[in-house]
């Protein structure tokens, strides 16, 4: 039996929020491997410095004290972790966290200059 999926008025899947937010932290995966792989391998950056974990609540007072950053965004992936997107003032900086079952948080990207893009109600870009 198949499941029906919501449509919306063009004919196209209405995906749940959650599930565009894990394809968006994928997208967001993707880029930063291969812009990696266009600067060569002797520009990548050790296993070490990609994955950080540690205690959620210590890797969230670093957020807060260090970097004065706050959630921006959350979701819930398929595997039951959280991904979270903390962002600075203004965007100055940014980190993307995956929370996991048993209390620990890994920083799985980092950087500055984030942007929000924002979309009219009807989805369209501003």
């Amino acid at each position: 039996m198949e499941s029906k999926k919501a449509m919306t008025k063009t004919g196209r899947v209405k995906w749940p929020a959650n599930t565009r937010f894990v394809a968006l932290s994928a997208v967001i995966g993707m880029v930063v491997l291969v812009g990696n792989a266009i600067a060569g391998p002797n520009n990548l950056p050790d296993a070490a410095e990609i994955l950080t974990c540690d205690l959620r609540s210590k890797i969230i007072a670093d957020l807060q004290k260090g970097y004065e950053e706050h959630p921006t965004a959350q979701g819930v992936t398929n595997a039951g972790t959280v991904m979270e997107l903390w962002t600075g003032h203004e965007g100055d900086t940014w980190t993307l966290i995956v929370s996991l079952t048993d209390g620990r948080s890994c920083v799985v990207g980092a950087g500055e200059s984030w942007s929000t893009i924002r979309q009219s109600a009807r989805g369209k870009l501003l």
